[in-house]
């Protein structure tokens, strides 16, 4: 009887520890080994990262906030006027301009960030523009995001090569009259060419 107790108990304690990995493991957000946005975590504040407030200047603030995905740092929209009384529509913005991003005709490339709102429904979107070619928009995609972290992604493939694209992460909800923040964070820009492998 003590065996099949041992037995048992043991079980149980691996069932447990494979439960938690395995929760853990939906909870996590790898680092691409080669990001190509510099300080996608905004653990160096704002450096290479602009904002810009849609031709409405009182009705965005932009700031660096403790309240993390990840690390110490995120970046905060504060969306201060009744999206009503906006007169553009595109939202308030961060982008990395500063940055240079080089993408490759053909390749296919994944973007990824973590983002939370203050409240239900926030519409975020994500662009990948190059200035240089009149401000050509290779890709854009609207999520609706929720109060809880969570990590989106999407991709792009680069029609032609490229010197230097940037993303901009833009926060503009229809119909909310409320005051509320949009936090990003771990923002990331990977090549997500299907890696191949053998083993022996």
């Amino acid at each position: 009887m003590n065996l099949i107790n041992f037995i048992m108990k043991k079980n149980l304690q691996n069932y447990l520890l494979f439960t938690v990995l395995f929760l853990a493991s939906l909870n996590a957000h790898t680092q691409c080994a080669d990001n190509l946005v510099s300080n996608g975590g905004f653990e160096e504040g704002m450096t290479n990262w602009w904002n810009w407030h849609d031709n409405n200047p009182d009705a965005y603030s932009f700031v660096l906030d403790t309240t993390s995905f990840s690390g110490d740092s995120s970046v905060a929209i504060n969306v201060l006027v009744d999206s009503g009384d906006l007169t553009s529509f595109q939202g308030g913005e961060y982008n990395n301009r500063p940055d240079v991003v080089p993408v490759t005709g053909g390749v296919t490339y994944e973007i990824s960030f973590a983002v939370k709102s203050s409240v239900p429904d926030a519409e975020v979107s994500v662009w990948i523009k190059d200035e240089n070619d009149s401000w050509f928009t290779l890709h854009n995609e609207f999520f609706t995001v929720g109060t809880e972290w969570q990590v989106l992604t999407s991709e792009f493939v680069a029609d032609v090569d490229r010197a230097d694209v940037h993303m901009e992460l833009k926060v503009y909800s229809e119909g909310i009259s409320e005051p509320y923040t949009v936090w990003f964070d771990d923002v990331q820009i990977c090549d997500a060419t299907p890696k191949t492998a053998t083993c022996e």
